[in-house]
């Protein structure tokens, strides 16, 4: 059976434009997700035995697949990180997982992880697989990326990270939030 989708109207304030793809096929996927997974207390992030910037380790406790998506931003250990790549880690399992720091100016534990409310914009996630697959330093694209942001907003950061470029940015995104609305289906 081929499910039959419908594209809904084009959806527009300024200048985002959003296209709803609605399907008449309920699709139930039993995944966890990363902030599901810290509510619940089935997933515990750490840093490696001997610290690395770009690999963490990640422990699903749960029966469930757990999702991890490509820039998904994690908080705390010794820098922030985003997720490199979007990976499933098996149920009852612990995996390295490739990681991006996004706070340039820090190295020092403060917490232990938790989930952002952010995940790394389009142009980030961009430059990071463009300096990928040129082979280049993709640690120094993110970090770019965000000094970019930062410099765009006329702010800065104590240590240049994206949560607090995002968290100054927050006032101007809840418009979008409030103007675009999820359609049933």
């Amino acid at each position: 059976m081929i499910a039959s989708y419908e594209l809904l109207g084009e959806e527009v304030h300024k200048n985002v434009a959003v296209i709803p793809i609605k399907t008449p096929i309920n699709h139930k996927v039993d995944l966890l997700t990363l902030k599901k997974g810290f509510e619940l207390g089935l997933v515990d992030v750490k840093e490696c035995e001997q610290s690395t910037v770009n690999t963490i380790i990640v422990e699903n406790k749960s029966v469930a697949p757990l999702l991890l998506v490509d820039g998904e931003e994690i908080v705390g250990g010794d820098q922030n990180r985003i997720m490199d790549a979007t990976i499933l880690i098996a149920p009852e399992s612990e995996m390295k997982v490739p990681v991006n720091c996004t706070e340039h100016g820090r190295w020092g534990y403060v917490s232990d992880f938790k989930q952002s409310k952010n995940i790394a914009n389009y142009r980030t996630r961009l430059a990071k697989h463009h300096a990928f697959r040129s082979k280049g330093n993709v640690q120094k694209a993110v970090w770019d990326s965000i000094d970019e942001l930062e410099m765009s907003r006329s702010f800065s950061s104590p240590t240049q990270a994206m949560s607090e470029s995002y968290e100054n940015a927050k006032s101007d995104l809840s418009e979008f939030m409030e103007v675009f609305e999820v359609v049933e289906g």
